[in-house]
């Protein structure tokens, strides 16, 4: 059987209750099927989900590691994703507890949340806050410019350098050397937790 041996720089952690998606990317990218209560690889990353089933799925105890068989062109391949900081063990707890116990997303969330690493260090978030007839009410862009984090408010449109980024309850703050800004997140406590854990220590990169 083909082997792929991935060590990713990047990797993701993408929820939508909208449209019922949640994405844990690491290396690869996989979606929780809230049908089958399991993550299913991505054979397409480039264009529209080509979902495939995983099998003989296994995760190390310490989530260093995560192998499993998917059918690619019709062939099994075994993949062995590996885990080179913090931040990606932590999106493999992530895999592996949700494929455990299982994930439903619910009525009452209001917020389409992405965020990026690269080798383990935040690169950006966007949370776009909708109500229930898809408007937007609220948004929140933080991105790595010139090795700081910066603050893009589109109402007025302007940017701010940032010191720090974290979770305080329910509420992202993000913090400028004069003024903080408050993100009231309105997602269930599982994904809550998911985003405190991902952001906790994301202070300027330089």
């Amino acid at each position: 059987m083909p082997l792929e041996v991935v060590d990713p720089e990047l990797s993701s952690f993408k929820y939508d209750p909208s449209i019922n998606e949640l994405m844990v990317g690491v290396g690869h990218a996989f979606f929780f099927n809230q049908r089958s209560q399991r993550f299913e690889l991505d054979k397409n990353p480039f264009g529209d989900h080509h979902l495939v089933p995983m099998h003989n799925v296994a995760v190390t105890h310490d989530f260093s590691q995560l192998t499993f068989d998917a059918k690619i062109q019709r062939k099994q391949q075994q993949f062995v994703i590996a885990a080179a900081n913090d931040r990606e063990k932590i999106l493999l707890e992530i895999f592996a507890r949700l494929n455990a116990n299982g994930f439903t997303t619910r009525d009452d969330e209001a917020d389409h949340v992405q965020l990026l690493f690269q080798k383990g260090q935040l690169s950006s978030i966007e949370i776009y806050k909708r109500a229930k007839d898809s408007e937007q009410l609220d948004s929140l862009d933080v991105f790595v410019e010139d090795d700081h984090y910066c603050l893009l408010k589109s109402r007025p449109r302007r940017k701010f350098k940032l010191n720090s980024v974290r979770v305080a309850g329910n509420k992202l703050i993000s913090s400028s050397a004069e003024q903080e800004f408050v993100f009231r997140l309105d997602v269930q406590p599982v994904i809550l937790e998911i985003v405190t854990r991902l952001l906790d220590g994301s202070v300027s990169p330089a």
